[in-house]
């Protein structure tokens, strides 16, 4: 198959650089359709810088079949996805996200605890809307399970925000920290509460919810109502100390996919998050995979029909640039974690892996079908939900 041993060539411009935040969210946002063989339609940035451009250009010269005008010569059609040949495949990985998903004692833990910091918000803001994002929300969540993470929603605060004479978010922070630690100590007597993060309030319980096992946190961020709908979350790192971001829609898109794809939608999300944790560089931020799955369709699958789709979707998208933040234009786009050329190759490392285990598969060696899957993953880290979003 072409992109199995395709080989990307590299120049001095082409050097290793860790993209930042602010340069995906400067990236010029166009329409692009994605391979006529997924027969998607999805969004993506080309960034403006010139090195960026040409890395670009050096993927698609490198990988024609990237070009979305193109058809894919030899490559499966969807139905040849789910050949009966495939079955063992697909039992194999369906018990492998079964495998990394978190327990019900884990998330009976998550849930105890964000029930005790609600009841905290609660009380500290009588009235405010405390809800909760992350992972555990989106369905997606891996073992070990060690954060949960809430927002709580606070009106009627005309002295935050980013105008002229409002107050950034740093000592609202802090405030709230003391009156957390305070009202839940009494519950985890070890809490500690740490207001000076970039966005949120990191409580620390100091009491693992398994003997041996990391510790248990939970990610507070405050919010307050921005334009349109949508809310305003702290950004310490940006002058005004806000970013514009819609986390209830994060996550109501995300339940619709899981929804309308009877549940697969969040299998193949853990599945791939479960490759990426695998990966020393740790390459697409945990958002970044929810993106793509989301680009790459809720349509129904069987497991290893999820996984190649979400693979061969993801190369296109992230060669060509940041993809757009689902829900608004206006919101910084997810970019890779590394260098996007660098990635690329991962995911094309992780393709031509599953490219092999099915052709193995087809011709009964399904011993060294599975043997190739199980190259996938190779041992995994704790789940995160870190990044730009």
């Amino acid at each position: 198959m072409p992109y199995a041993n395709a080989k990307l060539e590299t120049s001095s411009v082409l050097s290793s650089r860790k993209e930042s935040s602010a340069q995906a969210a400067s990236a010029s946002r166009i329409r692009r359709a994605a391979p006529p063989w997924l027969g998607l339609e999805t969004t993506g940035g080309l960034d403006e810088d010139a090195a960026h451009r040409q890395r670009i250009q050096q993927i698609r010269y490198g990988l024609p079949f990237l070009d979305p005008g193109a058809g894919v010569p030899g490559f499966p059609e969807p139905a040849e996805l789910r050949d009966a040949a495939l079955q063992p495949l697909d039992d194999w990985l369906r018990a492998r996200a079964a495998d990394v998903a978190a327990t019900p004692a884990e998330l009976t833990v998550a849930r105890e605890r964000a029930e005790a910091v609600t009841a905290a918000l609660n009380d500290i803001y009588p009235g405010a809307t405390v809800y909760q994002t992350g992972s555990i929300a989106h369905g997606d969540a891996l073992s070990p399970l060690n954060d949960v993470d809430l927002g709580v929603i606070l009106t009627g605060r005309p002295d935050l925000g980013p105008g002229p004479g409002q107050a950034g978010p740093r000592a609202e922070m802090r405030s709230t920290a003391a009156k957390l630690a305070d009202r839940l100590r009494n519950q985890f007597p070890r809490l500690t509460a740490d207001p000076d993060h970039k966005r949120s309030i990191v409580l620390e319980f100091n009491d693992p919810a398994t003997p041996g096992t990391a510790d248990f946190t939970c990610d507070v961020i405050i919010a307050i109502p921005g334009p349109g709908g949508n809310l305003l979350i702290p950004n310490t790192d940006l002058p005004s100390g806000w970013d514009e971001n819609d986390p209830l829609g994060h996550a109501e898109r995300l339940q619709q996919a899981n929804q309308a794809s009877a549940a697969s939608f969040s299998r193949t999300v853990r599945l791939a998050k479960h490759w990426r944790n695998s990966q020393a560089s740790k390459p697409l931020y945990s958002w970044n995979v929810k993106t793509l799955a989301l680009e790459a369709g809720d349509a129904p699958t069987l497991p290893f029909e999820g996984l190649y789709r979400f693979f061969a979707h993801a190369i296109h998208s992230v060669a060509e640039g940041p993809t757009e933040n689902p829900g608004s234009a206006n919101f910084p786009p997810p970019t890779v974690a590394t260098d996007r050329l660098e990635v690329t190759h991962l995911l094309m490392d992780a393709l031509a892996t599953l490219a092999r285990a099915r052709m193995y598969a087809l011709k009964g060696k399904l011993a060294v079908a599975i043997a190739e899957l199980a190259t996938l993953f190779r041992a995994s880290g704790p789940d995160s939900d870190s990044g730009p979003f």
